[in-house]
Formats: C-alpha cells, structure tokens, sequence
C-alpha cells in the first residue's frame, strides 16, 4: 500500500512540474518548447492510464 501511494505522489508531483513548466514556456511567447513539454505531459498522462484501463 505504501509503494502505491508512493508511485502516485511521484506521479502527482511531476504532472504538476511538468503543467508548471508548461506554463512557464508558454508565457515566455517559446510556443515550440511549451508545445514540446504538453506532448510529454500527455505521453506520460497515457503511459500512466494504460495499467488501469487494462484491468
């Protein structure tokens, strides 16, 4: 139970990171670097969701 709590905080805490820097580049008019993180944002939204969905 720990480990899983564990592995969602880790989860967790690097989408936030991740929206932060997203939004750090997109403000900053670096369309291309923004657009570059939100793609591996969602990569990682989709790695993540695809042990769920598989049960």
């Amino acid at each position: 139970m720990n480990k899983l709590v564990e592995q969602l905080s880790a989860h967790a805490l690097s989408a936030w990171d991740m929206e932060n820097h997203f939004r750090a580049m997109a403000a900053t008019g670096d369309v291309k670097a923004a657009l570059t993180v939100l793609d591996r944002l969602d990569a990682q939204d989709i790695k993540a969701s695809a042990p769920a969905a598989q049960n």
